[in-house]
C-alpha cells in the first residue's frame, strides 16, 4: 500500500518541477542565442563583405545629398531647353556624371561612373523625354540610391507608372534593386 504523500512533500514536488522547467527553457534559449551568433553575421561583417578585401575598406560609402536629375524638372521637359549633363557625386570613390544625348526628337541622360583613378565603371540611362511625351523617364540620387521614375503611354490614353531602384556601391557599381508600379 502507499503512502499518502504530506503536504509538504507536495509542495517540493512542485518547486522541484518549477525550477526544473526553468532550467529546461533557459538552455534551450541560450542554446539558439548561440546558434543564431553564430550563423548570423554581425553589421560589422556585413559591411565587410559589401566593401569586398579590406584594401577596399578604405573607401567611405557613397553619400549623395537629394537631388533630382536634369530631366526630372517640368521646365527641362522641353527639348530645346536641356542643357549640359551634371556632375552628382565626387568623391573619394570616384564620381558619378551625367551626359546628355539629344537628337531632334528625344533627349536622354546617362548617369556614368568613374573609379577614383577615373575610369569608366558602369552606365544608367536616368533620364529619357520625346516630344511626343508617350515615354518620360527621370530620377532621384539619394545617399548610395538611384529611384527612377517612368511614365509610358499605352494606346488607350493610359499611363504606366513604375518606380526601378539601383544601389551605387562603394566601386561604383550600379546594382539593379526592385521594380514596382507606382499607384
Amino acid at each position: 500500500m502507499r503512502a499518502k504523500k504530506h503536504p509538504e512533500e507536495k509542495k517540493q514536488e512542485k518547486y522541484k518541477r518549477l525550477i526544473l522547467g526553468i532550467a529546461f527553457l533557459l538552455i534551450v534559449l541560450l542554446t539558439i542565442g548561440i546558434f543564431t551568433s553564430r550563423n548570423y553575421p554581425s553589421d560589422k561583417h556585413i559591411d565587410d563583405e559589401y566593401l569586398g578585401d579590406p584594401e577596399s575598406q578604405e573607401f567611405a560609402a557613397i553619400n549623395i545629398p537629394q537631388t533630382k536629375s536634369l530631366l526630372f524638372d517640368p521646365q527641362h521637359n522641353a527639348l530645346d531647353q536641356v542643357y549640359a549633363g551634371k556632375v552628382y557625386y565626387q568623391g573619394e570613390n570616384g564620381k558619378l556624371e551625367s551626359h546628355i544625348n539629344q537628337n531632334k526628337n528625344e533627349v536622354c541622360e546617362e548617369l556614368i561612373s568613374y573609379d577614383n583613378n577615373g575610369k569608366e565603371v558602369d552606365k544608367l540611362e536616368i533620364g529619357y523625354i520625346c516630344d511626343t511625351t508617350k515615354h518620360l523617364k527621370c530620377a532621384v540620387l539619394f545617399k548610395n540610391k538611384i529611384s527612377i521614375y517612368e511614365t509610358k503611354s499605352s494606346g488607350n490614353d493610359n499611363k504606366e507608372e513604375f518606380v526601378t531602384e539601383y544601389l551605387i556601391s562603394p566601386k561604383m557599381k550600379f546594382s539593379p534593386g526592385k521594380t514596382y508600379t507606382k499607384l
